[in-house]
């Protein structure tokens, strides 16, 4: 799943709601088959392009 490291970290621990809701919606096949091939190396290159706070959580994550 594209970034699914990122909810790992200590940033969404203080957010139990948001965490359920990233879970729950993990589990579904639509959100499991969106990722296209490359998708994830593209995405991380976007974010660390406009670096913004995925950016810097990412580089945490991975």
């Amino acid at each position: 799943m594209c970034l699914s490291g990122l909810g790992s970290g200590p940033y969404f621990a203080a957010l139990p709601k948001a965490q359920k809701w990233r879970e729950a919606l993990a589990v579904h096949p639509s959100v499991r088959e969106a990722d296209a091939p490359g998708y994830n190396d593209r995405l991380r290159r976007f974010m660390q392009n406009k670096g913004g706070v995925l950016a810097q959580l990412d580089e945490v994550a991975v």
